[in-house]
């Protein structure tokens, strides 16, 4: 107290601190003070309570000394000093005072409290999850514009451990972590067998979302040509075949709808390799269409837009390496209508799937042209476009002439 009254710094020696003693000054020291809270008032307040004697606000802790939620921090904290916590204070105000004459104090979470210890990956799996959000994750959603995989898969994997798994065994396998990778496949294989005698399976989002990761685990993890297995792919074949409807809505609302396309699009990856029709039912029926579309939803527009292209290109495919017994005439037809929906597609397709800048002809250093892109699915549906004139090109039906 000496000197603070002296407003010179003191170094708090015992039991005479440095300036009391080059002063031969008594050195006088604070003693313990109550803590004391008082409410934030207005110049009002403080004018009424002016005539008031005031009195200090008593701070009473009812929590029990041993407290089972207690979190690390509060743990960590008990070492050093107590810390209120506003959850578990009482505020006890002086009984001569009215409500009026007090502003009621406003009460703030703690920090301690408000940082959260529980997270639900380890290290490892939260720095998998973050490549997969970061670069694995828009390959999945290369047709959607709202990037429900990438955004919707990190929070429903944090409560489903058959979805983590198989995004770990994903991410693990493009940083070539073979180890991780086959482990995390292992355990999710498990945990998916498990679920396999359950009836409502057909209906988890979660585990179909997981099949159809895990199927891009499997591709990645194909040595050479025609091993691939296709487990998972028939996995999600069974699971949709089962829950899906005879409408498919090509804006993908949710998160299912999402998984179904990417199924859709491993299908056409597998039919071009080994040429064959796609594993998908073709008398489904694609509603709303993106030209009935109201359009209120900009990101959900442009999703049907790239998603009926790419449904356009399953038909296609079907129709080119599929065994098909119908006359010259009747294909040729269909050869006929195939290619009015497809440049229908192309006529009526928003300006933003344009490109915004390709080369003038190709040159000696790149025979193919050079085209750019604003987004992801709008380079998709120009890819399966091109594919469908080149398919419809030299599968287009000759006619037959009698030999002699």
């Amino acid at each position: 107290l000496t000197c603070r009254m002296r407003h010179v710094k003191c170094d708090e020696l015992q039991p005479i601190c440095s300036q009391c003693q080059k002063g031969d000054r008594v050195c006088r020291r604070e003693g313990n003070q109550n803590l004391e809270i008082r409410s934030y008032q207005t110049t009002a307040s403080r004018r009424q309570r002016s005539s008031i004697h005031e009195q200090p606000v008593v701070v009473t802790d009812s929590r029990p000394e041993k407290d089972a939620t207690r979190s690390p921090y509060d743990a960590h904290a008990s070492h050093n000093h107590h810390v209120a916590q506003p959850s578990s204070t009482s505020l006890t105000a002086p009984s001569s005072l009215s409500p009026c004459s007090i502003s009621t104090p406003q009460h703030f979470a703690s920090p301690v409290q408000s940082v959260s210890t529980v997270t639900p990956f380890t290290v490892h799996e939260a720095r998998l999850m973050h490549h997969f959000s970061q670069h694995l994750g828009r390959w999945l959603d290369c047709t959607d514009a709202s990037r429900q995989m990438t955004l919707e898969i990190p929070k429903l994997a944090a409560t489903n451990p058959i979805l983590l798994q198989a995004v770990v065994s994903y991410a693990a396998s493009h940083l070539q972590d073979r180890s991780t990778a086959g482990e995390a496949h292992e355990r999710c294989v498990r945990m998916l067998i498990v679920e396999l005698s359950s009836a409502e399976i057909a209906n988890d989002t979660a585990v179909l979302c997981a099949i159809v990761i895990l199927r891009v685990f499997e591709q990645l993890n194909v040595d050479e040509t025609g091993t691939d297995a296709e487990h998972h792919l028939s996995g999600s074949s069974a699971l949709l075949s089962k829950s899906q409807g005879y409408i498919i809505d090509p804006t993908s609302p949710g998160l299912r709808e999402a998984a179904f396309w990417v199924y859709v699009r491993q299908c056409l990856y597998n039919a071009c390799v080994f040429q064959q029709p796609p594993n998908i039912d073709l008398h489904h029926e694609l509603s709303p269409t993106p030209h009935s579309w109201d359009g209120s939803s900009r990101l959900r527009s442009e999703t049907a837009w790239a998603n009926s292209m790419t449904w356009i290109c399953v038909t296609v495919v079907h129709f080119c390496f599929g065994k098909d017994s119908n006359e010259p005439s009747a294909r040729m037809l269909k050869w006929q209508e195939l290619s009015i929906s497809l440049e229908s597609w192309r006529n009526t397709r928003p300006d933003t799937f344009d490109p915004i800048w390709q080369c003038a002809e190709p040159t000696n250093d790149c025979p193919f042209p050079e085209i750019r892109f604003v987004a992801d699915w709008h380079l998709m549906a120009f890819g399966f476009y091109s594919l469908c004139c080149m398919l419809l090109l030299i599968y287009k039906p000759a006619p037959r002439f009698a030999i002699r």
